[in-house]
């Protein structure tokens, strides 16, 4: 208690405890620490640093603390094997290193980052990331190039948006199916949620262009996505819908 605070609750000049708590990012984990952001500050937890308490609960705060400070509010996190990407409202940062002393935060794409009101729109494939833009537009980083994948959808992704719909975009791969699976889901009315598909094996560069294969929009009435194991038991992934009928919500898996 007298070198380390709990996980943040509030940015300063904020009183941890005493202040009401903010609304944070996503939480991400990355070589060994856990990472989330309150405004424009990304707060993360101890590791090889502590020596007294439990490293997970362990936050140095300070001016030597464990955080980086930006210049736009973040909104959302993705790990990879290599990289934690931090996208703010206006640029995407990526934080490279595998311990206190070498992280290291370089800006990768200027003007493109996230927009307010979709913490789940986004996912990890491999090396690669995919997220909804601060334009609306469906974007993948791979090797440090950005591609836009959306184009083919015309503006129908953000007429949905404006309708009142909330993105959430997955990956889901199963024997030869490989997906992006986007949906944007309505609250106020299930049925005006469309889900859209990526196939991904069948987007390929031909001949130097870049060919984007989406599916038709399904009409499914969902409120929200999942992409894993069912249970321990489970090898295979599964894509989970939560469906909304009348005044009932089950979930249903694609087959």
């Amino acid at each position: 208690l007298t070198s380390n605070t709990p996980p943040p609750s509030v940015a300063s000049p904020g009183v941890i405890g005493v202040n009401t708590v903010s609304a944070s990012s996503p939480i991400a984990y990355f070589q060994g620490r856990f990472w989330y952001a309150i405004g424009n500050i990304l707060f993360y937890s101890g590791e090889e640093e502590i020596t007294l308490g439990v490293p997970e609960e362990c936050w140095p705060a300070g001016t030597t603390g464990n955080f980086f400070r930006y210049q736009h509010p973040i909104l959302n996190l993705q790990a990879t094997t290599n990289a934690l990407y931090v996208i703010t409202i206006e640029d995407t940062h990526a934080i490279t290193g595998n311990n206190r002393l070498t992280f290291n935060s370089n800006p990768i794409f200027q003007t493109i980052g996230a927009p307010y009101g979709h913490p789940r729109a986004i996912t990890r494939y491999g090396e690669s990331i995919a997220w909804l833009a601060n334009d609306f537009r469906v974007v993948y980083a791979s090797g440090g190039t950005l591609f836009s994948i959306s184009d083919e959808l015309g503006t129908d992704l953000s007429a949905a948006i404006s309708a009142g719909g909330e993105v959430d975009i997955k990956y889901w791969a199963n024997l030869d199916k490989e997906y992006l699976v986007v949906l944007v889901d309505n609250n106020d009315d299930p049925t005006l949620s469309k889900v859209w598909i990526f196939d991904i094996k069948k987007s390929s560069a031909s001949g130097g262009q870049r060919s984007n294969f989406w599916y038709s929009p399904w009409t499914i009435p969902a409120t929200a996505l999942a992409s894993g194991r069912i249970s321990d038991g489970e090898t295979q992934r599964s894509l989970i819908f939560a469906n909304v009928s009348g005044t009932s919500t089950f979930l249903s898996a694609f087959d």
